[in-house]
């Protein structure tokens, strides 16, 4: 839970593209924020506590399974319930009441994580107002919701939906014969008659808990990526698309470049400079990247990867050098040779977390000169064992 390298998280927009207005779907980068080990290690600590829900769907395939067996009468109605902006528009009042009580009402759960309610909730609210985000160089504080991407977001939802849930369907009429949830999204079959009441119900039991509507058109309703259609009494599954998706997608096995089959879309585009809506982060700031450090005197280059900040990384180098640690490629190109690092000049080469390694393999690859090595911090002897094979040309 002890935070690492971290930075204020930065705050943009993804376009729904198939709403209409095409409004935004607000994102904070939380992976930089201070509080993002503490959000993930509460979330797998408090997700026990909403996995038993009845109601709850875990993915498409649950819910053809819910779907089986159900027989409709011929006033039975389709309807699908969805929360507008959910994650920020619930009230942290509500979020905070319904924890605690799911928590308290745990005692199980209690003895398991060896930390009282009051030290647990104390954690919760650490992460709920820790909520800081950067947007065209100014500081905001969100007070309303969780923010998105948080680990802890959607275990915190789901804890305060279900408990909106009990308590909308104490007042749900009797011929109710289906409601599950995905997060926000809701199937429900009920009679015609009595949806418009119960949605109007819906909408005034929570003034931040607002609700869209779509009912069946011809005996068709989509939900999720299933299409869901009458078939006299019963019902039938299929395959759903929004009006936005094209079909086309490259076969895997074909000869085309990986990079090519794993995204197709050109970098240039109208929608996307109307849409490029991203806080540029400095190179400096920038984390999870392969990074280059050239020699002011001759043509060597270092290149290394690294987790942190690449200031961070650039300042534990110079550390190094200060005091004359010999482990560092660095100073012992220094010590042997007189020259001095250009480090003012050090680049980001590549920004890719996932595989930095064989990014920097690439990369040392383009210099005809020497390449001093790769950062051999925190490697396991796998990693020791591929990092020589990749340098072995260069070293």
């Amino acid at each position: 839970m002890k935070p690492g390298d971290s930075t204020i998280p930065k705050f943009y927009g993804l376009p729904k593209v198939h709403k209409e207005g095409v409004p935004l779907r607000p994102i904070i980068a939380f992976r930089s924020s201070p509080t993002y080990n503490l959000a993930r290690d509460l979330a797998k600590r408090l997700r026990p506590l909403v996995e038993s829900s009845e109601r709850m769907l875990s993915n498409s395939t649950d819910f053809v399974e819910r779907l089986r067996g159900v027989n409709l009468g011929e006033d039975d109605c389709l309807v699908s319930f969805d929360v507008k902006a959910m994650f920020t528009s619930l009230p942290q009042g509500l979020i905070r009441q319904a924890a605690m009580s799911t928590v308290e009402s745990s005692p199980e759960f209690l003895d398991k994580s060896k930390l009282t309610a009051k030290e647990l909730m104390g954690l919760v609210d650490l992460c709920l107002d820790s909520t800081f985000f950067k947007f065209r160089d100014k500081i905001y504080h969100q007070k309303v919701g969780t923010p998105m991407v948080s680990p802890i977001s959607v275990v915190l939802a789901e804890i305060a939906m279900q408990r909106y849930e009990e308590e909308v369907l104490k007042d749900a009429p009797p011929s109710l014969k289906l409601w599950v949830r995905y997060v926000d999204n809701v199937f429900v079959i009920m009679k015609k008659e009595e949806v418009e009441p119960f949605f109007e119900r819906l909408n005034t039991k929570n003034e931040a808990n607002q609700f869209e509507m779509e009912k069946e058109e011809n005996g068709r309703l989509p939900f999720l990526d299933v299409m869901v259609t009458r078939s006299g009494s019963t019902l039938t599954t299929g395959v759903y698309r929004k009006d936005i998706h094209t079909d086309r997608l490259r076969d895997y096995g074909s000869c085309h470049p990986a990079t090519h089959k794993r995204t197709h879309k050109p970098k240039n585009t109208l929608h996307r400079a109307l849409t490029k809506i991203k806080d540029t982060v400095s190179q400096a700031d920038r984390m999870g990247v392969v990074y280059d450090i050239g020699c002011k005197d001759c043509e060597t280059h270092y290149v290394g990867e690294t987790s942190k900040k690449l200031a961070t990384r650039l300042l534990e180098h110079q550390r190094a050098v200060g005091r004359r640690d010999m482990s560092s490629a660095i100073l012992r190109h220094t010590e042997e040779t007189g020259h001095e690092m250009d480090w003012q000049n050090a680049e980001v080469k590549y920004g890719d977390p996932y595989r930095p390694v064989i990014r920097a393999k690439y990369h040392s690859r383009r210099f005809e000169t020497a390449v001093l090595g790769i950062g051999e911090r925190n490697r396991d002897s796998k990693q020791q064992e591929y990092h020589s094979k990749c340098f072995s040309e260069s070293n």
